[in-house]
């Protein structure tokens, strides 16, 4: 064997396991992007992040409170990680769009979760819920999460 076929093989050895390694960290990739994806409802989601309360300028003009709009607060999930938010069936989706880098949502919890004396504004909670698209000029984020259940996550 020359020298230049010892050479040949070598490269050809070590580009084979350039993309072997390089097929596997794109499967990896992919696998990791899949879990971020979630459905609208019907489907039932659990989510985790942190909780935080929000002030929005409401009615008449929903622009500025300094100018007489009244003051909206709202309950938000702020995620660690942003999500993709896949749009359903037309059938089954009324006619929701799928978002992407998703990053927080506006949360729609009744006065039963508000009153619990375990949740803290700014800790880590757990919420298990349906996700919707926004519909009106109340909902202050491109996603909103109906909750049925609300906890707080221990670090």
């Amino acid at each position: 064997m020359t020298r230049l076929e010892q050479v040949t093989i070598i490269f050809v050895v070590r580009f084979l396991k350039l993309v072997v390694i390089l097929f596997l960290f794109l499967q990896a990739f992919c696998l990791a992007e899949a879990e971020k994806s979630f459905h609208f409802d019907p489907a039932v989601v659990e989510l985790v992040g942190k909780l935080e309360i929000q002030t929005f300028p409401g009615p008449p003009g929903y622009q500025s409170v300094k100018n007489g709009d009244q003051t909206e607060r709202g309950w938000f999930l702020r995620l660690s990680e942003p999500i993709t938010i896949v749009a359903n069936s037309p059938s089954t989706d009324l006619g929701w769009q799928t978002e992407k880098n998703v990053k927080i949502l506006h949360m729609v919890i009744g006065w039963d979760h508000i009153k619990a004396k375990d949740l803290v504004v700014g800790g880590l909670v757990r919420v298990r819920g349906k996700l919707f698209n926004r519909q009106n000029g109340h909902h202050h984020t491109r996603v909103l999460v109906e909750a049925s259940e609300l906890k707080r996550v221990s670090k």
